[in-house]
């Protein structure tokens, strides 16, 4: 005599659902990512090709690059 009894249907809908689940969060998130990406890759290459001569203008654009980075970062832990 079994004790258990399992409802394989009901364990396999239940799979099924969560595959779903993952599926839709998965393609969900693939705009997102890459969205935030393209605009880390930018960030990078405009503080690499910048010329840091002048100090007035260095200081401007170290200012608005450090708030863009603070931003990339906290859209990155909103989206994760």
């Amino acid at each position: 005599m079994s004790l258990f009894k399992f409802d394989f249907e009901f364990l396999k809908n239940r799979y099924d659902y969560e595959l779903q689940r993952k599926e839709q969060l998965t393609t969900a998130l693939t705009l997102p990512v890459a969205v935030l990406s393209i605009f880390g890759g930018a960030m990078l290459a405009m503080a690499r090709s910048f010329s840091y001569s002048d100090t007035v203008v260095t200081w401007v654009f170290a200012t608005v690059l450090t708030f863009d980075g603070v931003g990339l970062r906290s859209a990155h832990a909103c989206g994760s």
